[in-house]
């Protein structure tokens, strides 16, 4: 799962660098190319590719990007990715290329237990736990026998990974680090 989140922050740190941020970064994006190593347990030359840049942006626009108005629960969908892997500061209506970093870290939380570590039973839910920030290394909204499964999973990840995610997923964006700062970190 490192590599692949690796890849991750190298292609989005490339597309930082000339300009251009994502917005819209979830599972749906990321595609793994094996090339010739379908079927192999360990394939050794794999291939991230970031996809869907239709809501990317070029450049820091000056203008608020990304508007949610939880009271009403809209926001313009045209410019707005799935809330699950949006930043808080996105959902503010300020999105910069410390958002995409936010979305790479609920990736690799989602890689790592199937699930995102911010639930609700709609968007206005989940874009208030967001804006809480609080979020614990176990899966909610699941039956019982399930979340000890889980937490199990979670015992087993080390402490660099979770230190990791807690890093990408710090909730102010000027303490959230750059992905040339997350490549850095000791969990890759």
């Amino acid at each position: 799962m490192a590599r692949i989140i690796k890849d991750v922050l190298l292609a989005m740190s490339y597309s930082h660098t000339i300009g251009i941020s994502h917005r819209n970064l979830r599972p749906e994006t990321v595609m793994i190319d094996l090339g010739k190593n379908v079927g192999t347990t360990k394939p050794k030359n794999l291939s991230i590719k970031i996809t869907d840049f239709m809501q990317g942006a070029i450049g820091t626009p000056a203008d608020k990007i990304l508007t949610w108005d939880p009271k009403t629960q809209s926001n313009d969908k045209k410019n707005f990715g799935s809330i699950a892997y949006t930043a808080p500061e996105a959902i503010r209506g300020n999105f910069d290329i410390k958002s995409d970093v936010w979305s790479i870290g609920i990736l690799a939380f989602t890689l790592l237990c199937g699930e995102t570590p911010f639930t609700g039973a709609d968007e206005m839910k989940i874009a208030n736990a967001i804006l809480k920030g609080n979020f614990v290394f176990r899966c909610k909204d699941i039956e019982i026998p399930l979340i000890k499964i889980l937490e199990t999973i979670w015992s087993s990840r080390s402490s660099l990974c979770k230190d990791f995610i807690k890093a990408l997923l710090t909730n102010n964006p000027g303490e959230r680090p750059s992905c040339q700062q997350a490549l850095a970190l000791p969990w890759l």
